[in-house]
């Protein structure tokens, strides 16, 4: 008979291995990463190329390159490839981030071959429309109207510009004037300078059978590799002792704050132990910055912190919005978290939760073959060792008390950006 008074046993999160990809090369040199798991018989395709922000020439050219990638090929119209995409009842996506621009294809594993050539022909002939141009501009520039009368869109790019500099690719914010500047004949040379014919890597995940990586090589092996043209020169890191911005808008409610810092590698020697200190922190619900300024003070409906890895720069970023008037106690009580994380010990009860909540979120984290290529494109791009992640659990219940606080006096103690926007 069950008793319903006691509760039900539970062991500790163990480590566990993570399914690694394997690696194979096409025909024509191009990397194919793949993972093989799941029980539906469904295929997630990644095709990333070195043209995102990192890789521009001119300044806002590489997001409207990707959004620009479906809008017709040689051979097909744009309506015509959402019909064939439509009609196989596969997704596809084009989107540019800092580093990478990718092409992203979920379908059925039987419809995979009949994709395929579609793919190469976007990737390859791509022949940007100039009446499709002028609306996706149009759109995007209406679009980003509206978000720079966001305190928080702009508060989060005064501090990646704070952090990077204006002129650096992290950093650059984008604005209506840039964005109008930006020429049909400019996106379209970055297609064909970094993605037409350039080096690229693919991650293949799902229930992926042999067939279907002779496939990917058939179609997509065979495209010529050239060497792309490198990238542009980079700014030196901003100097400034400027470390509190304030942008009043005097018709705003709430002010929105960014408190930041540039940050380390995530193959750091510190990254983990910074991971738990960010935890306790503010990364999640139950944190001191949510405990203090949402449940006790009242202040906002959530705060939260975060570390961003990007290929070439990382930051770590506090972010809110409170009432306009509560800005001044907001701050107080964020530093007075930080400075108690700097002179207090974690109490054990309170740290074993957060390595508990952690450990929860990296199995939950890894429950779809897709997710698990996630984590092996994290390991190969952020260059981890192929054991990262079957360690995981155990590293992060190694970090102690002592360990937090050391991480809170080297990098929290001082040197951060403080960005107020309304």
């Amino acid at each position: 008979m069950l008793d319903r008074k006691q509760p039900p046993s539970f062991s500790p999160i163990q480590d566990f291995k993570l399914i690694k990809a394997k690696s194979y090369q096409l025909d024509n040199q191009a990397k194919i990463h793949v993972v093989n798991a799941g029980r539906q018989p469904v295929i997630n395709m990644q095709i990333y190329f070195k043209a995102g922000r990192w890789h521009e020439h001119i300044k806002g050219t590489s997001f409207l390159t990707a959004k620009m990638i479906p809008e017709g090929s040689l051979l097909h119209s744009s309506k015509q490839i959402s019909q064939k995409f439509d009609g196989l009842g596969a997704f596809l996506e084009v989107s540019s981030g800092y580093d990478l621009v990718g092409v992203e294809v979920y379908c059925l594993n039987q419809h995979l071959e009949k994709l395929l050539p579609l793919v190469n022909e976007l990737i390859t002939t791509a022949t940007f429309p100039e009446v499709e141009f002028k609306g996706l501009k149009d759109r995007f520039i209406q679009q980003l109207s509206i978000n720079l009368q966001k305190n928080n869109y702009v508060a989060s790019a005064k501090l990646k510009e704070t952090i990077f500099g204006k002129d650096h690719p992290y950093g650059y914010a984008t604005d209506i004037e840039l964005m109008e500047k930006v020429q049909h004949a400019e996106v379209k040379s970055l297609f064909d300078e970094k993605i037409s014919g350039c080096p690229f890597e693919i991650f293949l995940s799902g229930q992926v059978e042999e067939a279907h990586i002779k496939q990917v090589n058939k179609e997509l092996g065979k495209i010529p590799i050239i060497k792309p043209l490198g990238k542009p020169s980079l700014p030196e890191d901003p100097l400034t002792d400027e470390f509190n911005y304030y942008e009043e808008k005097p018709e705003s409610v709430q002010t929105s704050i960014r408190i930041g810092k540039k940050l380390f590698p995530k193959k750091h020697e510190d990254a983990l132990k910074f991971e738990v200190l960010n935890e306790v922190l503010g990364g999640y619900f139950g944190s001191r910055l949510m405990k203090n300024i949402r449940e006790e003070k009242g202040l906002t409906y959530g705060i939260h912190s975060n570390m961003v890895f990007l290929h070439n720069g990382s930051y770590f970023v506090i972010g809110t919005d409170v009432k306009k008037d509560k800005k001044d106690i907001a701050l107080e009580e964020i530093y007075k978290e930080i400075n108690i994380l700097c002179t207090q010990a974690v109490p054990e009860e309170e740290l074993n939760l957060v390595k508990n909540y952690l450990a929860g979120s990296h199995i939950k984290s890894i429950n779809t073959p897709f997710s698990i290529s996630e984590h092996n494109k994290t390991l190969y791009f952020s260059k981890l060792p192929e054991n990262y992640y079957d360690n995981y659990i155990k590293k992060i219940n190694d970090v102690s008390a002592e360990d937090i606080m050391e991480m809170a006096n080297k990098y929290l103690k001082s040197d951060l950006y403080e960005i107020l926007v309304g």
